[in-house]
Protein backbone atom coordinates (compact mmCIF):
# COMPACT_ATOMS: atom_id res chain seq x y z
CA UNK A 1 0.00 0.00 0.00
CA UNK A 2 1.12 3.51 -0.84
CA UNK A 3 -0.58 6.35 1.05
CA UNK A 4 -1.28 9.24 -1.36
CA UNK A 5 -3.29 11.63 0.83
CA UNK A 6 -6.62 13.17 -0.05
CA UNK A 7 -8.28 11.90 -3.22
CA UNK A 8 -7.70 14.14 -6.25
CA UNK A 9 -9.79 13.48 -9.37
CA UNK A 10 -6.99 14.83 -11.59
CA UNK A 11 -4.44 12.25 -10.43
CA UNK A 12 -3.86 8.84 -12.03
CA UNK A 13 -3.43 6.39 -9.18
CA UNK A 14 -1.65 3.03 -9.26
CA UNK A 15 -2.91 -0.25 -7.89
CA UNK A 16 -2.14 -0.30 -4.17
CA UNK A 17 -2.47 3.46 -3.73
CA UNK A 18 -4.49 4.48 -0.68
CA UNK A 19 -6.43 7.75 -0.61
CA UNK A 20 -8.89 9.35 1.77
CA UNK A 21 -12.02 10.25 -0.16
CA UNK A 22 -14.24 13.27 0.52
CA UNK A 23 -16.45 11.07 2.73
CA UNK A 24 -13.49 10.64 5.11
CA UNK A 25 -13.11 6.94 4.34
CA UNK A 26 -9.78 5.52 3.11
CA UNK A 27 -9.90 3.50 -0.10
CA UNK A 28 -7.30 1.34 -1.85
CA UNK A 29 -7.13 1.11 -5.65
CA UNK A 30 -7.48 -2.60 -6.49
CA UNK A 31 -7.66 -2.50 -10.30
CA UNK A 32 -6.13 -0.05 -12.79
CA UNK A 33 -8.44 2.94 -13.33
CA UNK A 34 -8.24 6.20 -15.20
CA UNK A 35 -7.96 9.54 -13.43
CA UNK A 36 -11.32 10.71 -12.14
CA UNK A 37 -12.65 7.27 -11.25
CA UNK A 38 -14.26 7.95 -7.88
CA UNK A 39 -13.59 5.84 -4.85
CA UNK A 40 -17.25 4.76 -4.75
CA UNK A 41 -16.73 2.75 -7.96
CA UNK A 42 -16.34 -0.73 -6.41
CA UNK A 43 -14.96 -2.14 -9.69
CA UNK A 44 -11.70 -0.32 -8.91
CA UNK A 45 -11.61 0.85 -5.31
CA UNK A 46 -12.03 -1.06 -2.06
CA UNK A 47 -12.58 0.17 1.49
CA UNK A 48 -9.72 -0.75 3.79
CA UNK A 49 -10.47 -3.15 6.65
CA UNK A 50 -11.36 -1.47 9.96
CA UNK A 51 -8.09 -1.53 11.95
CA UNK A 52 -6.02 -0.40 8.96
CA UNK A 53 -8.63 2.21 7.97
CA UNK A 54 -8.57 3.70 11.47
CA UNK A 55 -4.79 4.08 11.36
CA UNK A 56 -4.88 5.62 7.86
CA UNK A 57 -7.57 8.12 8.89
CA UNK A 58 -5.61 9.07 12.02
CA UNK A 59 -2.40 9.50 10.01
CA UNK A 60 -4.24 11.46 7.29
CA UNK A 61 -5.76 13.83 9.85
CA UNK A 62 -2.38 14.41 11.51
CA UNK A 63 -0.63 15.08 8.19
CA UNK A 64 -3.42 17.35 6.97
CA UNK A 65 -3.17 19.33 10.22
CA UNK A 66 0.60 19.62 9.90
CA UNK A 67 0.32 20.79 6.28
CA UNK A 68 -2.28 23.39 7.27
CA UNK A 69 -0.10 24.60 10.15
CA UNK A 70 2.93 24.85 7.86
CA UNK A 71 0.95 26.71 5.18
CA UNK A 72 -0.54 29.09 7.76
CA UNK A 73 2.87 29.69 9.31
CA UNK A 74 4.42 30.40 5.91
CA UNK A 75 1.59 32.74 4.92
CA UNK A 76 1.86 34.57 8.25
CA UNK A 77 5.64 34.94 7.88
CA UNK A 78 5.19 36.38 4.37
CA UNK A 79 2.48 38.81 5.51
CA UNK A 80 4.49 39.96 8.52
CA UNK A 81 7.61 40.31 6.38
CA UNK A 82 5.76 42.64 4.03
CA UNK A 83 4.64 44.77 7.00
CA UNK A 84 8.12 44.91 8.54
CA UNK A 85 10.27 45.61 5.51
CA UNK A 86 9.77 47.33 2.15
CA UNK A 87 10.08 45.40 -1.08
CA UNK A 88 13.61 45.40 -2.50
CA UNK A 89 14.32 48.09 -5.11
CA UNK A 90 17.55 49.19 -6.77
CA UNK A 91 18.91 51.83 -4.40
CA UNK A 92 21.56 52.37 -1.71
CA UNK A 93 21.39 50.05 1.30
CA UNK A 94 23.43 50.01 4.49
CA UNK A 95 24.70 46.88 6.19
CA UNK A 96 21.84 45.43 8.25
CA UNK A 97 19.04 47.06 6.23
CA UNK A 98 16.15 44.65 5.84
CA UNK A 99 14.00 44.25 2.73
CA UNK A 100 11.43 41.81 1.43
CA UNK A 101 12.47 39.92 -1.71
CA UNK A 102 10.42 37.07 -3.23
CA UNK A 103 8.30 37.00 -0.06
CA UNK A 104 11.29 36.49 2.24
CA UNK A 105 13.09 38.84 4.59
CA UNK A 106 16.65 39.62 3.59
CA UNK A 107 19.29 41.63 5.49
CA UNK A 108 22.12 43.46 3.72
CA UNK A 109 25.49 41.82 4.48
CA UNK A 110 27.38 45.05 3.68
CA UNK A 111 26.76 48.56 2.35
CA UNK A 112 25.40 48.49 -1.19
CA UNK A 113 25.77 51.54 -3.41
CA UNK A 114 23.38 52.35 -6.27
CA UNK A 115 25.86 51.30 -8.95
CA UNK A 116 25.93 47.79 -7.50
CA UNK A 117 22.31 47.64 -6.38
CA UNK A 118 21.07 44.85 -8.64
CA UNK A 119 19.81 41.91 -6.59
CA UNK A 120 22.44 39.30 -5.85
CA UNK A 121 22.40 36.69 -3.12
CA UNK A 122 26.01 37.65 -2.31
CA UNK A 123 24.75 40.97 -0.91
CA UNK A 124 21.90 39.57 1.17
CA UNK A 125 21.31 37.06 3.94
CA UNK A 126 17.88 35.54 4.49
CA UNK A 127 16.46 36.24 7.94
CA UNK A 128 13.21 35.71 9.82
CA UNK A 129 10.83 37.80 11.87
CA UNK A 130 11.91 35.82 14.93
CA UNK A 131 15.60 36.62 14.31
CA UNK A 132 14.83 40.33 13.88
CA UNK A 133 12.86 40.42 17.12
CA UNK A 134 15.63 38.55 18.95
CA UNK A 135 18.19 41.07 17.65
CA UNK A 136 16.37 44.01 19.23
CA UNK A 137 15.13 42.32 22.39
CA UNK A 138 17.53 42.80 25.30
CA UNK A 139 18.77 39.57 26.82
CA UNK A 140 17.85 38.80 30.41
CA UNK A 141 21.21 39.01 32.15
CA UNK A 142 19.82 39.29 35.66
CA UNK A 143 21.00 35.81 36.62
CA UNK A 144 18.08 35.39 39.02
CA UNK A 145 16.09 37.45 41.47
CA UNK A 146 17.23 40.88 42.58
Amino acid sequence: MNYRGAYNSGVSYSVGDVVVFTDGIPYCLQNPASAGTTCHDVRYWGILPRPVADVVVMMHNMLTGLEADAAASSAAETAISAMIAPEYTKKTYNKGDVVTHDGKLEAAKADIDPADASWTADHWEQTTVTALIAAVTPADNSGGET
